[in-house]
Protein backbone atom coordinates (compact mmCIF):
# COMPACT_ATOMS: atom_id res chain seq x y z
CA UNK A 1 0.00 0.00 0.00
CA UNK A 2 1.19 3.49 -0.81
CA UNK A 3 2.64 5.29 2.23
CA UNK A 4 0.59 8.39 1.49
CA UNK A 5 -2.64 6.38 1.56
CA UNK A 6 -1.55 4.65 4.78
CA UNK A 7 -0.98 8.01 6.48
CA UNK A 8 -4.35 9.21 5.18
CA UNK A 9 -6.10 6.15 6.64
CA UNK A 10 -4.37 6.48 10.02
CA UNK A 11 -5.24 10.15 10.53
CA UNK A 12 -8.85 9.79 9.43
CA UNK A 13 -9.30 6.59 11.46
CA UNK A 14 -8.43 8.59 14.59
CA UNK A 15 -11.01 11.19 13.55
CA UNK A 16 -13.55 8.38 13.07
CA UNK A 17 -12.82 7.11 16.61
CA UNK A 18 -13.53 10.60 17.91
CA UNK A 19 -16.88 10.66 16.10
CA UNK A 20 -17.84 7.30 17.64
CA UNK A 21 -16.83 8.55 21.09
CA UNK A 22 -18.81 11.77 20.57
CA UNK A 23 -22.05 9.92 19.83
CA UNK A 24 -21.43 7.70 22.86
CA UNK A 25 -21.30 10.69 25.25
CA UNK A 26 -25.04 10.86 25.96
CA UNK A 27 -25.58 7.15 26.82
CA UNK A 28 -22.33 7.09 28.83
CA UNK A 29 -23.44 10.12 30.87
CA UNK A 30 -26.88 8.64 31.52
CA UNK A 31 -25.46 5.29 32.62
CA UNK A 32 -22.11 6.02 34.25
CA UNK A 33 -22.34 9.64 35.37
CA UNK A 34 -20.18 12.72 35.06
CA UNK A 35 -16.73 11.28 35.85
CA UNK A 36 -16.81 8.63 33.08
CA UNK A 37 -18.23 11.21 30.67
CA UNK A 38 -15.40 13.55 31.69
CA UNK A 39 -12.85 10.88 30.73
CA UNK A 40 -14.54 10.13 27.39
CA UNK A 41 -14.97 13.81 26.54
CA UNK A 42 -11.31 14.48 27.39
CA UNK A 43 -10.25 11.56 25.19
CA UNK A 44 -12.33 12.87 22.26
CA UNK A 45 -10.83 16.30 22.79
CA UNK A 46 -7.26 14.89 22.76
CA UNK A 47 -7.87 12.91 19.54
CA UNK A 48 -8.64 16.21 17.84
CA UNK A 49 -5.12 17.34 18.66
CA UNK A 50 -3.58 13.96 17.75
CA UNK A 51 -5.09 13.61 14.25
CA UNK A 52 -4.19 17.22 13.41
CA UNK A 53 -0.62 16.67 14.61
CA UNK A 54 -0.28 13.46 12.55
CA UNK A 55 -1.82 15.04 9.45
CA UNK A 56 0.74 17.85 9.52
CA UNK A 57 3.78 15.72 10.33
CA UNK A 58 2.90 12.81 8.02
CA UNK A 59 2.01 15.19 5.19
CA UNK A 60 -1.46 13.64 5.06
CA UNK A 61 -3.54 16.82 5.01
CA UNK A 62 -6.37 16.60 2.48
CA UNK A 63 -9.59 18.48 1.80
CA UNK A 64 -11.61 15.44 2.89
CA UNK A 65 -9.61 15.16 6.11
CA UNK A 66 -10.05 18.85 6.88
CA UNK A 67 -13.80 18.68 6.21
CA UNK A 68 -14.18 15.46 8.23
CA UNK A 69 -12.25 16.99 11.13
CA UNK A 70 -14.33 20.19 11.04
CA UNK A 71 -17.60 18.23 11.02
CA UNK A 72 -16.46 16.06 13.93
CA UNK A 73 -15.51 19.18 15.91
CA UNK A 74 -18.96 20.61 15.27
CA UNK A 75 -20.59 17.33 16.33
CA UNK A 76 -18.44 17.30 19.48
CA UNK A 77 -19.67 20.73 20.53
CA UNK A 78 -23.33 20.30 19.57
CA UNK A 79 -23.76 16.90 21.25
CA UNK A 80 -21.98 18.08 24.38
CA UNK A 81 -24.12 21.19 24.50
CA UNK A 82 -27.30 19.15 24.01
CA UNK A 83 -26.20 17.04 26.93
CA UNK A 84 -25.49 20.15 28.98
CA UNK A 85 -29.03 21.40 28.31
CA UNK A 86 -30.24 18.62 30.61
CA UNK A 87 -28.11 20.27 33.29
CA UNK A 88 -28.69 23.97 32.50
CA UNK A 89 -31.05 25.59 29.98
CA UNK A 90 -28.47 28.31 29.31
CA UNK A 91 -26.60 25.83 27.13
CA UNK A 92 -29.10 26.68 24.37
CA UNK A 93 -27.27 30.00 23.92
CA UNK A 94 -24.05 28.16 23.07
CA UNK A 95 -25.95 25.91 20.65
CA UNK A 96 -27.31 28.99 18.86
CA UNK A 97 -23.77 30.38 18.62
CA UNK A 98 -22.49 27.11 17.13
CA UNK A 99 -25.32 26.91 14.62
CA UNK A 100 -24.59 30.51 13.59
CA UNK A 101 -20.94 29.60 12.97
CA UNK A 102 -22.01 26.53 11.00
CA UNK A 103 -24.35 28.68 8.88
CA UNK A 104 -21.60 31.18 8.08
CA UNK A 105 -19.18 28.40 7.16
CA UNK A 106 -21.74 26.66 4.94
CA UNK A 107 -22.41 29.92 3.06
CA UNK A 108 -18.67 30.37 2.54
CA UNK A 109 -18.36 26.77 1.32
CA UNK A 110 -21.21 27.12 -1.18
CA UNK A 111 -19.54 30.08 -2.91
CA UNK A 112 -16.07 28.50 -2.92
CA UNK A 113 -14.48 30.31 0.01
CA UNK A 114 -11.99 28.90 2.49
CA UNK A 115 -13.76 27.22 5.44
CA UNK A 116 -10.66 26.38 7.44
CA UNK A 117 -10.90 27.39 11.10
CA UNK A 118 -9.08 30.58 12.00
CA UNK A 119 -7.11 31.17 15.18
CA UNK A 120 -10.27 32.15 17.12
CA UNK A 121 -12.03 28.97 16.06
CA UNK A 122 -9.10 26.88 17.31
CA UNK A 123 -9.00 28.74 20.62
CA UNK A 124 -12.76 28.21 20.94
CA UNK A 125 -12.32 24.45 20.58
CA UNK A 126 -9.67 24.35 23.30
CA UNK A 127 -11.75 26.49 25.67
CA UNK A 128 -14.88 24.42 24.97
CA UNK A 129 -13.08 21.11 25.49
CA UNK A 130 -11.59 22.16 28.81
CA UNK A 131 -14.71 23.82 30.24
CA UNK A 132 -17.13 21.08 29.13
CA UNK A 133 -14.88 18.36 30.52
CA UNK A 134 -14.55 20.29 33.79
CA UNK A 135 -18.33 20.68 34.03
CA UNK A 136 -18.84 16.93 33.61
CA UNK A 137 -16.37 16.37 36.42
CA UNK A 138 -18.17 18.84 38.69
CA UNK A 139 -21.54 17.17 38.04
CA UNK A 140 -20.34 13.71 39.11
CA UNK A 141 -22.03 12.73 42.36
CA UNK A 142 -18.78 11.46 43.90
CA UNK A 143 -17.02 14.75 43.20
CA UNK A 144 -20.04 16.71 44.46
CA UNK A 145 -20.09 14.70 47.67
CA UNK A 146 -16.30 14.91 48.17
CA UNK A 147 -16.03 18.68 47.58
CA UNK A 148 -19.50 19.51 48.91
CA UNK A 149 -20.62 21.09 45.63
CA UNK A 150 -24.33 20.92 46.26
CA UNK A 151 -24.85 24.54 45.21
CA UNK A 152 -24.22 24.01 41.45
CA UNK A 153 -26.97 25.94 39.69
CA UNK A 154 -27.56 28.04 36.57
CA UNK A 155 -25.59 30.93 38.02
CA UNK A 156 -22.59 28.65 38.54
CA UNK A 157 -23.01 27.37 34.99
CA UNK A 158 -22.90 30.92 33.61
CA UNK A 159 -19.81 31.76 35.63
CA UNK A 160 -17.91 28.65 34.55
CA UNK A 161 -18.97 28.94 30.92
CA UNK A 162 -18.44 32.70 30.65
CA UNK A 163 -15.05 32.32 28.83
CA UNK A 164 -16.74 30.06 26.27
CA UNK A 165 -19.56 32.59 25.74
CA UNK A 166 -16.98 35.31 25.09
CA UNK A 167 -14.83 33.29 22.66
CA UNK A 168 -17.97 32.12 20.80
CA UNK A 169 -19.00 35.75 20.16
CA UNK A 170 -15.46 36.70 19.11
CA UNK A 171 -15.33 33.71 16.73
CA UNK A 172 -18.65 34.64 15.11
CA UNK A 173 -17.49 38.22 14.58
CA UNK A 174 -14.17 37.03 13.09
CA UNK A 175 -15.95 34.68 10.66
CA UNK A 176 -18.32 37.46 9.56
CA UNK A 177 -15.34 39.76 8.92
CA UNK A 178 -13.58 36.96 7.01
CA UNK A 179 -16.71 36.36 4.94
CA UNK A 180 -16.96 39.94 3.68
CA UNK A 181 -13.19 40.19 3.18
CA UNK A 182 -13.04 36.94 1.20
CA UNK A 183 -16.18 37.88 -0.75
CA UNK A 184 -14.61 41.18 -1.75
CA UNK A 185 -11.46 39.39 -2.92
CA UNK A 186 -13.53 36.79 -4.75
CA UNK A 187 -15.60 39.49 -6.48
CA UNK A 188 -12.41 41.24 -7.63
CA UNK A 189 -11.06 37.95 -9.00
CA UNK A 190 -14.33 37.26 -10.82
CA UNK A 191 -14.38 40.78 -12.28
CA UNK A 192 -10.75 40.50 -13.38
CA UNK A 193 -11.41 37.08 -14.93
CA UNK A 194 -14.49 38.33 -16.80
CA UNK A 195 -12.57 41.39 -18.01
CA UNK A 196 -9.75 39.18 -19.27
CA UNK A 197 -12.24 36.91 -21.06
CA UNK A 198 -13.93 39.94 -22.63
CA UNK A 199 -10.60 41.30 -23.87
CA UNK A 200 -9.72 37.89 -25.30
CA UNK A 201 -13.11 37.68 -27.06
CA UNK A 202 -12.69 41.16 -28.56
CA UNK A 203 -9.16 40.30 -29.75
CA UNK A 204 -10.48 37.14 -31.43
CA UNK A 205 -13.29 39.07 -33.13
CA UNK A 206 -10.84 41.72 -34.38
CA UNK A 207 -8.54 39.02 -35.71
CA UNK A 208 -11.45 37.35 -37.51
CA UNK A 209 -12.47 40.71 -39.00
CA UNK A 210 -8.91 41.41 -40.22
CA UNK A 211 -8.72 37.93 -41.74
CA UNK A 212 -12.03 38.49 -43.55
CA UNK A 213 -10.77 41.82 -44.90
CA UNK A 214 -7.55 40.18 -46.15
CA UNK A 215 -9.51 37.48 -47.92
CA UNK A 216 -11.81 40.08 -49.50
CA UNK A 217 -8.82 42.09 -50.74
CA UNK A 218 -7.25 38.96 -52.24
CA UNK A 219 -10.48 38.12 -54.04
CA UNK A 220 -10.78 41.65 -55.43
CA UNK A 221 -7.14 41.55 -56.56
CA UNK A 222 -7.67 38.25 -58.34
CA UNK A 223 -10.82 39.55 -60.03
CA UNK A 224 -8.94 42.68 -61.21
CA UNK A 225 -6.03 40.69 -62.69
CA UNK A 226 -8.19 38.11 -64.48
CA UNK A 227 -9.81 40.45 -67.16
CA UNK A 228 -6.47 42.07 -67.96
CA UNK A 229 -4.89 38.68 -68.62
CA UNK A 230 -7.78 37.59 -70.81
CA UNK A 231 -7.61 40.83 -72.86
CA UNK A 232 -3.89 40.41 -73.55
CA UNK A 233 -4.43 36.80 -74.51
CA UNK A 234 -7.25 37.65 -76.89
CA UNK A 235 -5.28 40.44 -78.52
CA UNK A 236 -2.17 38.34 -79.07
CA UNK A 237 -4.11 35.34 -80.40
CA UNK A 238 -6.56 37.28 -82.61
CA UNK A 239 -6.67 35.97 -86.25
CA UNK A 240 -7.29 39.48 -87.55
CA UNK A 241 -4.14 40.71 -85.85
CA UNK A 242 -2.13 37.82 -87.26
CA UNK A 243 -3.47 38.33 -90.77
CA UNK A 244 -2.90 42.08 -90.51
CA UNK A 245 0.69 41.49 -89.45
CA UNK A 246 1.19 38.99 -92.23
CA UNK A 247 -0.30 41.35 -94.75
CA UNK A 248 2.02 44.08 -93.52
CA UNK A 249 5.12 41.93 -93.84
CA UNK A 250 4.28 40.23 -97.16
CA UNK A 251 3.33 42.05 -100.34
CA UNK A 252 0.01 41.33 -101.93
CA UNK A 253 0.16 39.04 -104.96
CA UNK A 254 -1.76 41.62 -106.96
CA UNK A 255 0.83 44.31 -106.33
CA UNK A 256 3.73 44.35 -108.89
CA UNK A 257 7.16 43.95 -107.37
CA UNK A 258 9.07 47.00 -108.54
CA UNK A 259 12.25 48.72 -107.40
CA UNK A 260 10.30 51.54 -105.79
CA UNK A 261 8.10 49.10 -103.98
CA UNK A 262 11.04 47.14 -102.55
CA UNK A 263 12.72 50.37 -101.51
CA UNK A 264 9.52 51.44 -99.68
CA UNK A 265 9.55 48.14 -97.79
CA UNK A 266 13.06 48.78 -96.49
CA UNK A 267 15.16 46.64 -98.83
CA UNK A 268 18.63 47.93 -99.57
CA UNK A 269 18.85 48.23 -103.38
CA UNK A 270 22.42 49.55 -103.63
Amino acid sequence: MDKKWLNFIITNFITLLRVVGIFALIPVYKKYGGFTTFLLSSLCFLTDFIDGFLARNLNASTFFGSLFDALSDKAFLVINLLLLMSISPYAIILIIFELTIALIQSIKYNIGMNIKSNIFGKIKMWVAGLIISLWYLLTDYKVIHHFNLNNLNNKTFLIIFLPLFIIEVITIISYIIEYFSDKNKLDKKVIAKRKKEEEKRKAEEEEKQREAERQQQQQQSQQTQAPSTNTNSNVSNSPATSNSSAQTQQPSSSTPVTRDYLFSQGYDMS
